[in-house]
């Protein structure tokens, strides 16, 4: 047990997965309602190898409408309603 630590205090060379692995960690992943920590756990992998590898591989979301639409000068809740909202 003690020259294992001892291996890993030196720093062997890292374990290098190819990239149909990593597809297929980060997929499995994103499919499952699993933690970050369980799914690297399962595959034998570091947490921040599969983080990283999610950020490569995984596609990038829908961007999200702005909810707050630019409204013109005068207009905020800071200030008096816009002549536009006013009716007689």
């Amino acid at each position: 047990m003690e020259e294992a630590l001892k291996e890993r205090k030196k720093g062997g060379t890292p374990k290098k997965y190819d990239e149909q692995f990593r597809r297929s960690v980060v997929e499995h992943w994103a499919q499952s309602d699993k933690t970050a920590a369980t799914v690297a756990k399962e595959f034998g992998v570091n947490i921040w190898n599969l983080r990283d590898w999610k950020r490569r591989y995984e596609p990038p979301l829908k961007p999200v409408m702005d909810r707050n639409p630019i409204r013109p000068r005068g207009c905020g809740w800071r200030t008096r309603p816009c002549a536009s909202n006013w009716r007689e």
